[in-house]
């Protein structure tokens, strides 16, 4: 009895993890370059598939039988986003792999959200004043009408200021998220994007699924509820063990 207590409460913590996974999706999917964290679905097929595979022509073991939830595994997902066109000479967006370079602080990150200015001193900068590294450093401009090519050339008033940098990662590289749309790498070297596709004028949006999103809140908030109402129903069964039974 006591370990349908816990298995109940381990349940709850589980929806309040995924809940909070979802909320925070849903709070960011105005923002640009965001990339949606995914609890996998199919963790236990893909589980069992594996298993299967490495013992074939043998029984299947595929684990202890545990009396516990825990939460789904997060993963990244890194998808790409619909690009919403602005008009904006300083929005730019990668289309395809890639990410823009960016020194804040003394640290390097990588984004993919292009929402650019030029600040007082000339460089091109994030929003919050982070320094937009190109080839051979930051870049910095005059006064002039910029232009930014497919590849990432950057010009002002036609004439070559230097070109974007924009990187990627090998596979299996783990990207951890910052906060602002930034990631950092775990242990890992970044790569030139030898062919990058940079659109100016426009922005990535985020790549959150509206209604995935909406269905998979639903559906947890069911599954909370019913581990809450699970619950309930061992904390009275326990307490009628204990006032009922106990006097026996």
């Amino acid at each position: 009895m006591i370990r349908g207590i816990y298995t109940a409460a381990a349940g709850m913590v589980s929806s309040v993890t995924r809940l909070m996974r979802l909320t925070n999706n849903m709070a960011n999917i105005a923002t640009p370059g965001y990339k949606q964290d995914l609890s996998p679905t199919d963790t236990f097929d893909a589980l069992l598939l594996a298993r299967i595979d490495a013992q074939t022509g043998a029984p299947a073991t595929i684990g202890p039988l545990t009396t516990y939830l825990v939460a789904d595994r997060t993963e990244l997902d890194l998808g790409q986003g619909n690009l919403r066109q602005t008009g904006r000479d300083l929005d730019l967006a990668v289309s395809g792999e890639g990410f823009f370079v960016v020194q804040r602080d003394g640290d390097t990150y990588y984004t993919r959200n292009g929402s650019f200015l030029v600040g007082a001193n000339g460089q091109l900068q994030t929003e919050d004043g982070g320094s937009v590294l190109g080839e051979g450093g930051p870049l910095t401009f005059g006064p002039g009408m910029i232009g930014v090519s497919a590849d990432g050339t950057m010009s002002v008033d036609g004439v070559s200021a230097g070109r974007l940098s924009v990187v990627t990662f090998p596979q299996g590289t783990a990207l951890r998220k910052v906060g602002d749309s930034y990631f950092q790498a775990e242990g890992a070297t970044p790569v030139a994007v030898a062919r990058p596709q940079v659109a100016q004028g426009f922005l990535e949006e985020s790549n959150v699924d509206a209604a995935r999103s909406m269905l998979d809140l639903l559906a947890t908030q069911r599954s909370f509820s019913a581990s809450q109402r699970l619950l309930q129903l061992q904390d009275a069964a326990l307490q009628k063990a204990v006032n009922e039974i106990g006097r026996l």
